[in-house]
């Protein structure tokens, strides 16, 4: 990796991590001036720098950043951070998520380092337009759930502080209302739930290109379905059996399992085809045209 790229890559990450020391440091110590100013200052300015981290490596390798585990970190934590500055400008209370959001952050980012390749030209398998907006499509499934898991969380703090009498001595004290929440939540959990359809549908046109079917009930095929349908109760239980609060709340936590093993889950599974370890030059040859 080129001396731009390393340096860009360090300037974001050490951006979100100090985003997220200020972030605890404010929760522990009761400081909500320093998660204000680690969710409207340190957070954007770790954007622009992910910004520039993007664009010099898209110039160095010639192609969108979509290729193999690094880029796909680094492209999906961007969405996540940008993910988590909206909801902070667009809603009061909104960085109180940044408990969830900011060390998923630093970890997805961490994965990406970890799991950083050498750039390279992208090899016959990986040209296809459908695979760049399945890409696209998956890492924006990732950001938003996520973003919709952080605020479940942030109302099962303030539900147990209610319960305790502490509300106005923790996190639970700055957050939105509960109903606020709920709120927020369905239409993120609608916008993506339209991702990991679109995600699914794109999977599968690319998957039949390459490999002649649709659907082969890959481990990730599977998560990825299972997620879709979580979240797909979470707007039939909010918009039809009238269910908000904790109930909710702990639906979106629970569906976020399917996306995390979609993601990274099948790191630990060396017979999902999702890994790529076995798209040879037959395998690809034998596609349909």
């Amino acid at each position: 990796m080129s001396l731009a790229q390393t340096l860009s890559f360090w300037a974001t990450t050490g951006a979100y991590l100090l985003a997220t020391v200020m972030f605890f440091y404010g929760v522990a110590w009761r400081k909500r001036h320093l998660m204000r100013r680690a969710s409207r200052i340190i957070v954007p300015a770790g954007l622009v720098a992910h910004v520039v981290a993007l664009g010099i490596r898209w110039t160095e390798s010639g192609h969108f950043p979509y290729i193999g585990n690094y880029e796909g970190a680094l492209f999906g934590a961007f969405l996540l951070a940008l993910a988590f500055a909206v909801l902070v400008y667009v809603w009061e209370g909104g960085e109180s998520t940044g408990l969830v959001v900011l060390p998923v952050l630093v970890v997805t980012l961490g994965y990406g380092l970890v799991q950083m390749e050498a750039v390279g030209p992208v090899t016959p398998v990986y040209q296809s337009p459908w695979l760049l907006v399945h890409f696209v499509f998956s890492w924006t499934t990732y950001a938003v759930y996520t973003v919709v898991a952080a605020l479940a969380g942030v109302l099962l703090l303030r539900l147990r502080a209610d319960r305790r009498g502490k509300t106005d001595r923790s996190i639970a004290a700055w957050a939105p209302p509960n109903e606020r929440i709920d709120e927020i939540s369905t239409p993120l959990v609608g916008f993506g739930f339209l991702m990991n359809a679109l995600l699914l549908v794109t999977g599968s046109i690319w998957a039949y290109r390459l490999w002649g079917q649709y659907w082969g009930w890959d481990p990730v095929e599977i998560w990825s379905l299972l997620t879709w349908l979580g979240y797909g109760f979470y707007l039939h239980a909010r918009l039809t059996l009238g269910w908000s609060g904790k109930k909710l709340a702990w639906v979106a936590i629970i569906s976020l399992l399917g996306i995390s093993m979609a993601t990274w889950g099948v790191q630990f599974l060396p017979t999902s085809y999702h890994l790529f370890q076995d798209l040879g030059a037959t395998m690809f040859q034998s596609r349909p045209q």
